[in-house]
């Protein structure tokens, strides 16, 4: 375990010296800087566990702060951002942290489908059909307080029917046509209010 554990902190400080270097900024030379990229390391592990972020993504995360951090604080600066919680240093190294947590929550996540998504898809399509006869149904029975061309108008409506291709079918204008869908949609409401 101490292997992995020393192994994985020299990449994360490889990484850091790389991005240093593609940055402009030279290689760390001294054990400081070198200790000083452990320690940011181990300060953003805590705060993604505090963030609630996955455990496989903190290495992720630490990488991003790291660009973060190079581009606030110079990094000869970074052991004053670990070592004096009160410096301009540490407010940018967890300003880094923070934008870096808020992107990670804020990212898009693709789940893996649950269950057979074709069968699902046809049992909600088979839901919509029965939905759909119901109020078929509904609109015809003689219980509904709704005129016949109000009637009409629903029907047409459901077989997908827009305002506009309704108000061409019946001839009438849309304003007309949205204001009895309006109404008959209101009376059934009140049916079952």
């Amino acid at each position: 375990m101490s292997d992995f554990v020393s192994t994985r902190t020299l990449s994360t400080a490889a990484c850091a010296m790389l991005m240093a270097a593609s940055v402009g900024q030279a290689a760390p030379t001294t054990h400081l800087e070198t200790q000083a990229i452990q320690r940011v390391e181990r300060y953003c592990q805590t705060s993604w566990r505090n963030a609630g972020i996955a455990p496989q993504d903190w290495e992720d995360c630490t990488q991003q702060t790291y660009v973060e951090l190079l581009h606030r604080v110079a990094r000869a600066r970074w052991y004053e951002a670990i070592e004096n919680a009160e410096s301009r240093e540490r407010r940018e190294l967890n300003r880094s942290i923070w934008c870096v947590a808020q992107r990670w929550r804020r990212r898009q996540r693709f789940a893996p489908p649950q269950g057979d998504v074709v069968q699902q898809a046809e049992e909600q399509r088979g839901d919509l059909h029965a939905a759909a006869r119901d109020v078929r149904e509904l609109i015809d029975s003689p219980k509904a307080p709704l005129s016949k061309r109000q009637r009409e108008i629903l029907q047409l409506a459901l077989d997908g029917a827009s305002v506009a291709e309704i108000a061409d079918q019946l001839g009438d204008r849309p304003q007309r046509i949205s204001n009895q869908k309006y109404k008959a949609l209101e009376k059934l409401r009140a049916m079952f209010a």
